[in-house]
């Protein structure tokens, strides 16, 4: 029997925010720099595909780290304080990226939208029927 990792599907998913992490500190061209990650919980989704985490160096002008504070604030703050975005409603659109060392895919966070942005996206999250995955244990 082969075992295989799951990869979520490419595409644009319904996410909330749901943690913020320190991330490690790595080098770049201009020197040391920290990193945070984002943990992306994905709406109607089970297991190992329900959380997605990305990393992203931690400074104010990083593009990729100002969308994701545009897309699930509706703006910049002031202080952009990571913390504000937990609980906070976002689109997510993953892509796939091969490692070029081992091979393996990889499903990675491209880019970040604002929730009320669904329109000409089609939104790969399961319409599951409310307490679909509820157990006995779980009532």
């Amino acid at each position: 029997m082969i075992i295989q990792d799951l990869v979520l599907e490419e595409g644009v998913y319904k996410a909330i925010i749901s943690a913020i992490h320190e991330g490690p500190m790595v080098t770049t061209k201009r020197g040391p720099c920290s990193t945070i990650e984002v943990e992306f919980e994905l709406e109607n989704m089970v297991g190992s595909l329900k959380r997605k985490r990305q990393r992203y160096l931690a400074f104010a002008s990083n593009r990729a780290l100002r969308q994701v504070f545009l897309s699930a604030l509706g703006g910049y703050p002031t202080i952009m304080d990571a913390n504000l975005l937990i609980g906070r409603s976002c689109l997510v659109e993953v892509k796939h990226n091969r490692s070029d060392s081992t091979g393996k895919l990889f499903a990675n966070v491209a880019e970040v939208y604002p929730s009320g942005s669904e329109d000409g996206k089609e939104i790969k999250n399961p319409d599951y029927p409310e307490g679909a995955f509820e157990t006995s244990a779980h009532r």
